[in-house]
């Protein structure tokens, strides 16, 4: 053992070595308690791998869900947030905060649109 790297025991395990070296240690293993020891600890370590491994593979059968995205409702509360605000803060007359509100909600609910059909989730239809 005075000449016995120990990553040489990983590479033994999985077939790397050269036959002649691979001899070598299978001798050392089958005279030695503590090679066996160290041997038998690898190669449970190895199996214990390779089945986390086995079970955690991609499976193309499993839907993964998709990520949440920002629903158009939430788009909503910018724009009222920002006339509030300004007729809270006296700046704006009441006929003039409606307008700008309903403006407001018909840019965020156009883009709220655009943003869904390039998304692919809503289909623009073309009557002829």
């Amino acid at each position: 053992m005075n000449d016995f790297d120990p990553a040489e025991l990983s590479a033994f395990l999985d077939g790397e070595l050269s036959p002649a070296r691979a001899g070598e240690i299978e001798a050392l293993i089958a005279t030695d308690p503590g090679m066996r020891s160290a041997f038998e600890q690898l190669k449970r370590a190895d199996q214990q791998l390779k089945s986390v491994a086995d079970a955690a593979a991609f499976r193309p059968d499993i839907h993964w869900p998709r990520p949440a995205r920002w629903r158009a409702e939430s788009w909503l509360a910018l724009p009222l947030a920002v006339v509030m605000f300004a007729w809270v803060a006296g700046k704006l007359d009441p006929a003039m905060t409606t307008a700008l509100f309903v403006n407001a909600i018909s840019l965020v609910l156009f883009i709220a649109c655009l943003a869904q059909l390039a998304l692919g989730e809503m289909r623009a239809s073309r009557s002829v």
